[in-house]
């Protein structure tokens, strides 16, 4: 979608202000060229109790943590001409799942999604000079029923650890999921069409010089 932009983004200076490989992945996979620059954003300071649905929520973290990323700049004298900032969450039962903080946890998060439906909500803010967007995705995933080994078995292998929700549906948790409707791409932590559709629409063509 963005190939008749590709020319112009790379010519400038774009930021991804996350340390998420898996984001970064997603954004080279579409021929993008970027610096990434992780946000330090405390995203325990913004209560999820302020918003009226968690779409609201994760884009507002997500603008955070571009704004954050776009002062650090700004105190180095730098700029960038485009800043991207994401944050994804995983919600069940009006429960928010992030990420785990060891295995105990995350044998939690995995027995509340065993054999259940939940929703994954990523938000993504774009920031440049004058013209800025920012949106959220859901996609609903639903999980096969899990035993205590297979669950025990898949957190020994790490992979649930640094991931919302304990799973890495481009991993090993693949095999944990029986159907998901939306996006798969959002579960993975990036929402490439709709990020795709909102920089044309809302932030492009930037004006001459920026």
């Amino acid at each position: 979608m963005l190939e008749p932009y590709i020319n112009q983004l790379n010519n400038l200076k774009i930021v991804l202000a996350s340390s998420s490989p898996r984001r970064s992945q997603l954004l080279k996979s579409i021929g993008l060229k970027f610096e990434v620059i992780p946000s330090d954003f405390d995203e325990s300071s913004v209560p999820v109790s302020k918003f009226k649905n968690y779409g609201d929520f994760v884009s507002e973290l997500a603008y955070k943590k571009a704004m954050e990323v776009s002062d650090l700049l700004r105190e180095e004298n730098h700029e960038a001409d485009l800043i991207i900032g994401a944050d994804t969450i995983v919600t069940i039962n009006d429960m928010v799942l992030g990420k785990p903080k060891d295995e105990e946890e995350a044998k939690e998060f995995l027995s509340k999604l065993s054999g259940n439906t939940h929703s994954v909500f990523t938000g993504v803010a774009i920031l440049s000079k004058g013209r800025n967007s920012r949106f959220s995705n859901q996609t609903e995933v639903t999980f096969s029923k899990l035993t205590p080994e297979v669950i025990s078995a898949y957190v020994k292998t790490g992979e649930p650890l640094d991931k919302a929700g304990a799973y890495g549906i481009q991993g090993k948790g693949g095999s944990l999921i029986e159907k998901v409707s939306g996006d798969p791409f959002n579960v993975v932590g990036f929402p490439l069409s709709a990020f795709c559709t909102h920089l044309i629409q809302d932030v492009l063509p930037l004006p001459t010089g920026n």
